[in-house]
């Protein structure tokens, strides 16, 4: 927490990278900080203060999400500043206070706070590539949260926002990959591909269709994915028909679709 307060970046995502591994391994089997029970009691005891803490500020305020190590809230008074603090006090925890203007919610895991800074912090499926890309995690098809996002907290125009990212192909670019309990990946037509693929939605007569081959010869679909792919596992500074290629509707209707989910 000090790193973090002083501006500490570094040390404190070090630090906390250390402790989430540290409780992670309390339930690995393999792990020599195998321990169960204390994995069970950590998460039964942090359940068990928010609970109390939610408990207290709901007489003075409207709770809007509550999550593992945090809870979302509208406040009636300024009565939760006494709560935070007796809370701290009573269990030995510090907290931190994020205030935000606007809030839009899915659900529970799905969310987008705009600060009073304007700036926006996202969480879950739908919306936790907006900020930047995330190349050791999936990073396909980051446009999609672009749109998804502008579209609720801007009210940009979703057709507007998809042409003017056109010199980006890197947002619209899906990486499929499979996984170990497939074969591999092949087309209809028994081809095999490489494991990891970079594909395009396209036109119809432009691409082919990939698919996950199960060990029992099935073929499975690549979920949100287009029937006409456009393979290109190259250099995209080299993709010179990107936008003669790219089918931007496809990234229309999914955003539509995301859309209905978030009311």
């Amino acid at each position: 927490m000090e790193a973090k307060e002083n501006g500490d970046k570094e040390r404190s995502d070090a630090l906390k990278l250390i402790l989430n591994s540290v409780y992670g391994n309390l339930k690995n089997k393999y792990s020599d900080l195998l321990n169960p029970n204390a994995s069970k009691t950590i998460c039964a005891y942090g359940q068990c203060i928010l609970y109390e803490l939610c408990r207290r500020l709901s007489h003075h305020a409207t709770i809007i999400n509550i999550n593992t190590d945090g809870v979302a809230f509208v406040p009636h008074n300024n009565e939760f500043h006494r709560i935070w603090k007796d809370w701290e006090q009573e269990f030995n925890f510090t907290l931190e206070l994020d205030e935000f203007d606007k809030w839009f919610q899915r659900d529970v895991n799905n969310y987008i706070a705009v600060g009073k800074d304007g700036s926006i912090k996202t969480k879950g499926g739908d919306t936790n590539r907006y900020g930047g890309n995330r190349f050791f995690q999936n990073n396909s098809a980051r446009i999609l949260d672009i749109c998804l996002v502008d579209y609720l907290v801007y009210g940009k125009d979703i057709i507007d926002n998809l042409q003017e990212h056109l010199d980006k192909p890197m947002l619209f670019q899906y990486v499929l990959q499979a996984g170990s309990t497939y074969q591999g990946t092949f087309d209809d037509k028994g081809n095999q591909y490489n494991k990891v693929n970079r594909v395009f939605p396209t036109f119809p007569g432009k691409g082919t269709t990939l698919y996950k081959k199960r060990e029992d010869g099935g073929l499975v679909m690549f979920p949100d994915m287009s029937n006409d792919m456009y393979l290109f596992n190259g250099e995209l500074t080299e993709f010179h028909d990107f936008k003669k290629i790219i089918n931007i509707d496809h990234y229309y209707q999914i955003v539509l679709k995301r859309l209905e989910r978030w009311g």
